[in-house]
């Protein structure tokens, strides 16, 4: 929620010429200045047949959101979503006025960033940047002299269950932290969240609503483990050993060494996973390939009650570990490049001055 929401954003000629083709200004005017009470407008909807669907309404759905209580959390017609006819909608709980302001005044300051920002807050660093703008746009709002809907903001953050607290800018208010972990449970927040890494990963940036100049760029692919027995992972790497020495031996004495392209190595074969790639490897290579998906992390083996040992082991594809050699090449070609380019032109400078 914000001050700025309301009718006060909509400019006074725009109004005025809206209420110009407007019948619903001419019935206010003509309404009576007494009102009716609710047991007289029951009795005429129940007249002309509408006693079936809205009295039964009335007092069945209808009661818990006809009075609410002060800081009572939100509560959607359909449970866990607003629209009962639109389950997949399920918007991400809003944050109050006060903590975009305190975000916001970490973002002036510039010691965080808007990451560092998101991640605090369980909030995705797109709502961030709107928090950013949208308070931009309310002080502009308060240079210009416009009015800003207090009165309207007041009333709707307990509706929805934004409590303020009187403590906001303190970063151990408790209240903070309890609006901080009802975001990280919320279904909305995670989905919001796991949109934003794919789209940062470059997975799904193209499509229909993407960028057409990104539809033949491949996209980044996020690392995957799985968990591997470490006594079968000694065996494979024994056989593999043995295979290796064996074939140089052969070498070695002039034997022809036989290569079997088209068949999986004993690694494959021990662990079978459709990241594998059905491609033909050169035997001199494939030592260098299964050390590079052999690259144990740190912290990662365990030993369970049944005392063998386990352990996860990068799977994912060799381009992702070669992305980053590729851009230290490309930064080391450019910084060549640099230095050509300076050395030539100091090259023509000295031979203007002479």
């Amino acid at each position: 929620m914000s001050a700025i929401a309301g009718p006060s954003r909509i400019p006074w000629n725009i109004t005025r010429q809206s209420r110009l083709f407007s019948s619903s200004s001419r019935r206010r005017a003509q309404r009576p200045d007494h009102v009716e009470s609710e047991e007289v407008v029951r009795a005429k909807l129940r007249d002309r047949g509408y006693h079936l669907g809205v009295t039964r309404y009335l007092n069945s759905l209808a009661e818990e959101f006809a009075h609410p209580l002060p800081g009572q959390k939100a509560k959607w017609l359909g449970g866990n979503h607003p629209y009962p006819l639109n389950p997949s909608f399920r918007p991400p709980p809003p944050l109050g006025n006060q903590t975009q302001d305190f975000i916001y005044q970490e973002l002036c300051r510039g010691v965080k960033t808007t990451g560092a920002l998101a991640a605090e807050f369980n909030v995705s660093k797109a709502r961030v940047e709107a928090i950013r703008k949208l308070k931009e746009v309310e002080q502009e709002f308060i240079r210009q002299g416009l009015p800003l809907q207090r009165a309207f903001l007041e009333a709707m953050e307990p509706l929805l269950g934004n409590a303020a607290s009187a403590s906001i800018r303190n970063r151990y208010d408790q209240q903070l932290h309890v609006d901080i972990a009802a975001r990280a449970e919320d279904p909305a927040t995670i989905v919001e969240l796991e949109e934003e890494h794919r789209f940062d990963a470059g997975i799904g940036d193209t499509g229909a609503f993407g960028d057409p100049a990104l539809a033949s760029k491949e996209g980044t692919q996020l690392p995957a483990f799985e968990l591997r027995d470490e006594d079968l992972s000694a065996a494979v790497r024994r056989q593999q050993q043995a295979e290796s020495q064996a074939a140089e031996e052969a070498a070695a004495n002039g034997e022809k060494v036989e290569i079997n392209q088209g068949e999986w190595t004993a690694e494959q074969q021990a662990f079978p996973n459709p990241g594998y790639v059905k491609e033909k490897l050169d035997f001199a290579k494939r030592e260098e390939r299964l050390r590079r998906e052999e690259k144990v992390l740190p912290q990662t083996t365990f030993t369970p009650s049944s005392g063998r040992t386990w352990r996860f082991v990068d799977v994912s594809s060799e381009k992702q570990k070669q992305a980053g050699v590729v851009q230290r090449m490309e930064k080391k070609r450019e910084k060549r490049r640099e230095k050509k380019q300076q050395r030539k032109d100091m090259e023509r400078l000295a031979k203007a001055a002479t």
